[in-house]
């Protein structure tokens, strides 16, 4: 009887064994949509030799800059666009019931280490592997379009305006100049203590300055849109892949 009961015992061991096993065999398989940005934090040589009154950026500086790239890239905004992107309207999201939050809860950005690299997660099942990759590509583009060329293009339209500003200056001192000369031949001899000429010399020397500034501030404008030599500047390091977990 003793034997009989311990048969038992061990049957029904072996069998919630088997069913422990089996449930982790058909269990469903996750995996990792992964996409990279590189995140300039450092100012290259030409940024420090053409902009020497900008200093470097400090560590915390750099640390938030960071926190701010990562914040931004699960921001509502960038999820709603990437949402709107008819590749996603195709995908499994359209069955989720809250896309947006079940996004916040799969989505992940950090930074590797102490590199410029921002590394971007989208976890997910297995059956849904060439979803993940769409979404996460769609999430990377509404980030790059939706703040780091929306950023772009007001830097581009500042620096219009300097250009426009400045064309109407070089424009304004033309015509002084013109003027000058016309006042010189009419004076004659007695043009250096004329009063009115003395005026538009004066006029002259505040357009001059104000060139002088405004082409300062346009190479500035230059160098800071130039990814080149921007201390700030997101790019993406290619598309998303997959990676199993």
């Amino acid at each position: 009887m003793r034997f009989f009961r311990f048969r038992i015992i061990s049957l029904l061991v072996i069998m919630a064994l088997l069913a422990v096993g089996l449930a982790w065999w058909v269990q469903p398989k996750s995996v990792t949509a992964k996409a990279e940005f590189i995140v300039g934090s450092h100012q290259s040589t030409l940024h420090q030799l053409l902009l020497p009154e900008v200093p470097p950026p400090t560590d915390s500086a750099v640390r938030a800059n960071r926190a701010t790239a990562c914040a931004m890239l699960k921001s509502p905004r960038v999820i709603h666009a990437a949402l709107a992107d008819l590749s996603v309207a195709q995908t499994f999201l359209t069955t989720v019931d809250d896309p947006q939050q079940w996004l916040d809860d799969h989505l992940s950005a950090e930074f590797d280490g102490d590199s410029e690299v921002m590394e971007v997660e989208l976890k997910g099942l297995q059956v849904h592997e060439a979803d993940l990759v769409t979404i996460l590509n769609a999430i990377c583009d509404a980030y790059m379009e939706e703040y780091v060329r929306a950023s772009r293009f007001e830097q581009v339209k500042i620096r219009d305006s300097l250009k426009q500003t400045y064309q109407k200056h070089l424009a304004d001192l033309a015509q002084k100049l013109g003027e000058i000369e016309r006042l010189e031949t009419e004076l004659g001899e007695s043009s250096p203590n004329n009063p009115e000429l003395r005026l538009r010399r004066d006029e002259i020397e505040v357009h001059s300055q104000a060139c002088k500034e405004l082409a300062l501030a346009i190479q500035r404008q230059d160098i800071l849109l130039d990814p080149s030599t921007s201390r700030d500047s997101i790019q993406p390091a290619g598309r998303a892949y997959v990676e199993s977990d």
